[in-house]
């Protein structure tokens, strides 16, 4: 007994069976970001912020002030995670080694530090390029983030932001 087999009706099954494993295969995919578009203002969509310092600062300090006056983020959140970034580059106006702290507080509580030191060559401090990252979580409700500078007494640091702008990010609505 021959089997007679109808070339097209086995291409037509064989389109019929790729299309069902696909839609199968796309259905098992679970998609759980936001679906709609974000200017429509989802609240599922990361928000970003930044503040961004383009003046030339020179802090004399003994503690903590703000980075230039200018790295200061206040604003109302929902509770959740937050990410907070500040790039600058810093220098001591001294000639010799100098050292310095840089850190991230939330409502006046230190989250990140990050403790700089300098090595003078030629009796020139070097500019510092700075980053400082914090990732956390934030109560629903009004918080003041900002960046903080201590040169504990010594030499002025500098921060040219018309060169070097001085910038602080803030990320909020993620998982």
């Amino acid at each position: 007994m021959k089997l007679k087999i109808n070339k097209r009706l086995l291409l037509i099954f064989s389109y019929l069976l790729v299309g069902f494993l696909v839609v199968v295969a796309v259905k098992a995919i679970t998609f759980t970001g936001p679906t709609e578009d974000p200017s429509g203002g989802n609240p599922d969509w990361p928000k970003i912020n930044s503040v961004v310092g383009s003046t030339d600062v020179n802090m004399d300090n003994n503690g903590y002030v703000v980075v230039g006056d200018d790295m200061t983020f206040t604003d109302t959140f929902a509770a959740g995670n937050i990410l907070v970034e500040f790039n600058a580059t810093l220098a001591p106006s001294g000639s010799n080694n100098e050292s310095f702290r840089v850190q991230i507080e939330v409502d006046g509580v230190m989250k990140q530090r990050i403790f700089m030191y300098t090595r003078a060559t030629d009796g020139v401090s070097p500019s510092s390029p700075t980053t400082l990252v914090w990732a956390g979580s934030v109560s629903a409700g009004s918080h003041t983030i900002r960046v903080m500078i201590d040169n504990g007494g010594r030499n002025n640091i500098l921060s040219q932001g018309t060169v070097f702008p001085r910038v602080l990010t803030i990320t909020r609505g993620f998982n």
